[in-house]
């Protein structure tokens, strides 16, 4: 079981690192390492599966501006890009928090 220390701590130097750089991350871990860490399976890995999200900075969208309109056909396109779920849900996070950076909810 000594694999799991090892792995417990290269996830923890990743979260430090990450913190250390003001990166605001999900993470998490699937497949073999996540039955390791859990203890339903002891066995070596070679290989770590992992799905990310990293936060988004808005900065650059901010800057360009959209209107109203621009903001909702940016939203439309962007959703036949990616039929995720997860993704799905954070366009219109996305557009409420550009419309209430510039101060125009709606």
């Amino acid at each position: 079981m000594q694999h799991l220390g090892i792995l417990t701590d290269a996830l923890r130097a990743l979260g430090a690192i990450l913190e250390d750089a003001d990166h605001t991350e999900y993470i998490v871990v699937v497949g073999g390492v996540a039955m390791n860490l859990r203890g339903y399976a002891d066995r070596v890995t070679t290989d770590v599966d992992v799905i990310a999200r990293r936060r988004v900075h808005m900065q650059d969208l901010l800057r360009m501006e959209p209107s109203d309109k621009e903001l909702e056909s940016a939203a439309a396109w962007v959703g036949t890009q990616d039929a995720s779920e997860v993704f799905l849900a954070f366009i219109p996070e996305a557009v409420r928090y550009v419309r209430e950076s510039r101060g125009s909810v709606g």
